[in-house]
């Protein structure tokens, strides 16, 4: 009777419901409190899988697998020096502009208080009070804020160093790691399980190679426009849109924002800013309607709905490495979702079909020219 009454127990709808709330608070409590431990192995976990092709490329030319997997990771080392390069160079460029950018700022803050006066009929001296105000509040947490700017700064130098290491032991050591993951497994489901690591592989490989095509075409047709414009500094604020792009949602804002208040600044018609949102708004539909479609979420069919919740979990347990990490390690649990025959429903929730997939609009207005030209023909 006992244990009829305590299976009951367990049963119960509602004590799995709570267990379930414990077990997933406890579990997300942990990834934010042992991120520095975790992310930097995930970092390196998923750019082994990125060069992985290049080490088996260079060990089929004889050379030892030591001296392949160094040579990758001096051609990482050489990609990212050659970014932060571009972008330190271009900053010290701007920089030398700063006095010009000081005067120029001082007059349009002239302008924007006649103009506000106009409208609003706010003096210009409550105008200076209220900005005053609200200036010293965002000065007296400036100090942390640089602080912790200067902490992240370093830290982020370190755990690039500390992903370097973990990339060399992961590819050296994968056959070991393959064959221990293998261990964990009956004979039989061997082949399941080797089928899970090639598409995880392939995701991986295709999810970051995408990112960083989508990140170049982006910057290109950015300073493309920049360029049309007359920008100052266009080729710089293009890829660096390009680059915050690659932080779901909010990069794309903090990438307009910079240069349309360069623009804003430099030239005395509003036009210019007005302009730069414009490019930006191209920029975007092209990239969400034909870039991202094809290139990157073609091999992430992970839903909108998903997507964005995971992105904004990443982002309030982790910051930025959240967003960036988040959204391929869901499209690695998908994968192992959709072979597990008892946890395909939950790979299909987070899921989207082709249908889906290709259903945007730049999709359908590709498909529409094509139809027109195959009747012209």
């Amino acid at each position: 009777m006992a244990q009829s009454n305590e299976r009951g127990f367990t049963d119960n709808a509602y004590f799995r419901f709570s267990i379930l709330v414990i077990t997933t608070y406890f579990f997300f409590s942990g990834l934010y409190y042992i991120q520095g431990i975790i992310s930097p192995i995930l970092f390196a976990g998923i750019l082994a899988m990125l060069v992985l092709p290049v080490c088996n490329k260079l060990e089929e030319k004889k050379l030892s697998r030591g001296i392949s997997i160094v040579i990758c990771l001096l051609l990482i080392i050489l990609v990212v020096s050659s970014i932060i390069y571009l972008f330190t160079s271009q900053l010290i460029e701007l920089s030398d502009d700063f006095p010009y950018i000081k005067k120029r700022a001082l007059e349009k803050y002239v302008e924007i208080n006649k103009f506000i006066e106009q409208e609003t009929r706010i003096p210009v001296s409550k105008q200076n009070s209220m900005l005053k105000e609200g200036v010293q509040k965002f000065l007296s947490g400036a100090g942390d804020t640089f602080k912790e700017l200067l902490m992240s700064l370093s830290s982020g130098f370190g755990n690039f160093l500390l992903v370097l290491i973990y990339i060399f032991f992961f590819l050296l050591l994968r056959d070991r790691i393959k064959n221990f993951i293998l261990m964990l497994f009956k004979p039989e489901m061997h082949a399941q399980v080797n089928l899970i690591i090639n598409k995880i592989k392939k995701l991986s490989i295709h999810y970051l190679s995408g990112l960083l095509i989508e990140m170049i075409i982006y910057g290109v047709i950015s300073s493309i426009g920049f360029l049309i414009l007359g920008v100052k500094q266009a080729i710089f604020f293009g890829f660096l849109g390009g680059v915050l792009n690659l932080i779901p949602y909010l990069g794309a804002l903090i990438g307009a924002a910079l240069p349309f208040i360069v623009a804003f600044i430099y030239e005395d018609s509003f036009i210019y800013p007005l302009g730069v949102i414009g490019v930006v708004l191209i920029v975007q539909f092209i990239d969400n309607n034909f870039v991202t479609p094809k290139i990157v979420a073609g091999y992430i069919r992970i839903n909108a709905l998903a997507s964005i919740i995971v992105i904004f979990i990443g982002g309030a347990i982790w910051g930025v490495d959240g967003m960036v990490l988040f959204l391929p390690l869901l499209g690695i649990v998908k994968i192992i979702c959709d072979n597990v025959p008892a946890l395909k429903p939950y790979g299909y929730l987070v899921g989207e079909d082709d249908e889906e997939a290709s259903g945007g609009f730049g999709t359908r207005l590709k498909d529409w020219i094509q139809s027109k030209l195959k009747k012209n023909r």
